[in-house]
């Protein structure tokens, strides 16, 4: 006849699963995950992890447990009372960091100047990342890093960082828009109807939305303090189009030749342009290249100044390039009254 004595080697029946030290620690794991997401309140904390808390004085009393071993364990959390009901939201949380993740981080911080769109968002970032360090990771992050990580940009770029998010998302759509430019000597913004967005690019320390233009039948760069941005005035610029584009257009490529003096080449030909051919003569080095930019290409060998020659292209790149030379020359060569006799 049983005993009703489980026998001594019988093991206790297990824990219900949120009661076990794993399961706190996964239920707490997901009560952060939903907090950080957005403010949430106890109703809807308990509609999405209703295995969690019950939707009654118990689970809510459950629910300010946890709250408070989560800000134990470091995580700052802000409650919101007004308007009821009250709302929990995690603003900052304890990270990980080694010594490694901590100089990785400064350089992240380095590569955004000040004067970048991407600056506010990333600064932000890093601020919640870094709120937690030790006192000598503190001392560390405080340093000023010695590698110059990114050219600033020539102007300030903050100010158009609403533009950018709303670029970017139209590109990532593949939506056609539309806007308005300041071009350069243009009175008037110019009104461009029909663009196929492709990427926001950096160079010459500008910020330039490259688009294919369908008016122009060619891929253009937009700099981004000169898009009109009003998308809300009587004349919105930019315009999302109902339409999205097919593919992206790959850039007409200008191919060119050029002379340039040896010892620049003499460990290699930079990457400024995609290099076709090098030709060595005695002390200059003969240079086939290609580039889709007809000003990237002016610039860049105007940089080499007496260095360099421009020898063949197409001729519309070749008179520009003689046109930009004629009016240097002729800046440089006039009488400036307000210096002469100095």
């Amino acid at each position: 006849m049983a005993s009703g004595i489980p026998p001594h080697d019988a093991q206790p029946p297990p824990d219900p699963p949120n009661h076990t030290v794993y399961g706190v620690v996964l239920r707490l794991i997901r009560l952060r995950h939903i907090l950080h997401a957005t403010p949430q309140s106890f109703a809807s904390i308990a509609a999405a992890l209703p295995d969690d808390y019950t939707a009654d004085a118990s689970g809510q009393r459950k629910l300010l447990r946890d709250i408070e071993a989560l800000q134990a364990i470091g995580y700052t959390i802000e409650q919101r009372t007004q308007p009821a009901p009250p709302h929990w939201h995690i603003r900052i949380g304890p990270p990980l960091l080694s010594d490694q993740d901590v100089q990785a981080l400064r350089y992240i911080r380095a590569a955004f100047p000040i004067g970048s769109p991407y600056t506010p968002p990333v600064a932000q970032l890093l601020e919640a990342v870094t709120a937690q360090l030790t006192p000598a990771q503190r001392q560390v992050w405080q340093r000023p890093l010695a590698v110059q990580l990114a050219v600033a940009p020539v102007q300030d770029y903050q100010h158009t960082a609403a533009l950018l998010q709303w670029l970017e998302q139209a590109i990532r759509d593949r939506h056609q828009i539309s806007l308005r430019y300041h071009a350069r000597q243009r009175e008037h913004p110019i009104w461009h109807p029909r663009l196929d967005p492709y990427q926001i690019v950096y160079q010459d320390e500008q910020f330039f939305l490259e688009a294919y233009s369908y008016g122009r039948n060619r891929i253009l760069q937009f700099r981004l303090d000169r898009i009109v941005y009003d998308p809300h005035g009587d004349e919105p610029s930019p315009v999302r189009l109902p339409s999205l584009y097919q593919g992206k257009r790959t850039p007409t490529e200008i191919i060119f030749r050029y002379k340039l003096t040896a010892s620049f080449t003499r460990e290699g030909v930079s990457a400024r342009f995609t290099i076709i051919e090098v030709e060595e003569r005695e002390g200059v080095s003969i240079i086939t290249a290609s580039h889709p930019n007809e000003l990237h290409i002016i610039r860049t060998l105007l940089a080499y100044g007496e260095h360099a020659r421009l020898l063949d292209g197409p001729p519309h790149l070749l008179e520009r390039f003689r046109a930009t030379v004629r009016a240097m020359y002729e800046q440089y060569s006039k009488v400036d009254t307000a210096t002469d006799g100095q």
